[in-house]
Order: C-alpha cells, then structure tokens, then sequence
C-alpha cells in the first residue's frame, strides 16, 4: 500500500519518549496496512477484557473495517507505535444523520444536528494493558479532536463507550466530554458522550 500521509511527533516527556516512537496520522485508504493490521491485532486483544467480553472478533475483519471507517467522509486516524507494533489508536470520521441512526439503532443521536453544523463519530479507542496509565489515551484522543477541530471552526464530536468503562469516561470527562442522553438499541450498555457545538 501508500506511504503513510503524514507523522505528527509531539514534545514527550522522556517517559512517554520511551513508549511512542511515533503518532501516525493517516486519512488515505492507502495508509501503511502493516500499521492497521498492528491495530486490528491490538484491538482483538482489548476487547477481550472487561467490561466487553468480546470474544468474537477476528482480525481480518477488524482491518477491513478500519480500512472503510477510515476511508469515510473526512476519516481519520491515529496511532501510537512502539518500535514494532501499534500500542493505541483511535480513529473517527464525519457521519449523516442516517449513520447515526445506524451506530445507535435509533434517532438519538439526531440532537446533535440541530445546529447543522459537521458530526464527527470516534469510532474506536484502545490502548495496549501494559502502556495504560501512561497518557497515550488522552495524547491520541488530543490529537485526533485537534485534527478535527482545525478542519472545522464549529463541529460536535460523539462516541460511545461501556457504561462500566469507568477510566474510559474519566478521560473522555477531561477532555470536555458530556454524556447525552441517548440510549443504544443493540447495546443497552452503551453511553454515549459529545463535545462540541
């Protein structure tokens, strides 16, 4: 595939110089496959552990899927390597009132097109168990709100998590997340959370 689109390397702490040697951002379907296979790999691991139990996913799978979500409307991702492996991403692209209606089974999300201005859904976030508590969560999620906000002066940025993902909402909280009311009709234990307009 492509070369990858373009690297963003942050002023680290000499801790977290240690642990990310690079955050790749990538909004091409050809970014670096080596990268989002990395990812699927990493996410089938994450989603094994509480509080989701998913068991199901198989990493092929998890990559084309990466690869269409990336490729949406003004997709978008960002990953975090070590020297040979993806150790968190995050990925987020611009959805219609219809896709809203298809991640939440319902119009709940619709509030959030009322001021008509863009929508962005993050579709993903994980983190390797061993390079949690180190800040790459909230350094990928800064990145990729960053990434949007400078395309767009005025736009509303969603996800959902698990409503037992207690650190997942304690990050999503600092960084001026609120939770809207919106309940998933696939996935009572959904909650799902907004910034912006």
């Amino acid at each position: 595939m492509g070369e990858i689109e373009s690297h963003y390397t942050h002023e680290r702490t000499q801790r977290m110089s240690k642990i990310i040697g690079e955050m790749v951002f990538s909004n091409t379907p050809q970014m670096n496959e080596t990268i989002l296979r990395s990812a699927a790999e990493l996410y089938c691991e994450v989603w094994k552990e509480d509080p989701w139990n998913e068991y199901f996913w198989v990493v092929e799978d998890v990559y084309r899927t990466a690869v269409k979500e990336i490729s949406e409307k003004n997709g978008i991702g960002v990953f975090a390597t070590d020297d040979t492996n993806v150790i968190g991403f995050t990925w987020a692209y611009e959805i219609s009132k219809k896709q809203g209606v298809g991640i939440s089974g319902n119009t709940g999300l619709n509030i959030l097109f009322r001021k008509g201005v863009p929508v962005y859904y993050v579709s993903e976030l994980a983190v390797s168990a061993k390079h949690r508590r180190d800040g790459i969560g909230k350094r990928l999620s800064q990145a990729l709100i960053q990434h949007i906000q400078a395309q767009y002066h005025s736009c509303v940025i969603t996800l959902r998590t698990d409503i037992k993902a207690v650190p997942a909402k304690s990050l999503y909280k600092k960084l001026g997340f609120q939770e809207i009311q919106c309940t998933d009709a696939n996935h009572q234990n959904r909650t799902y959370w907004a910034l912006g307009s």
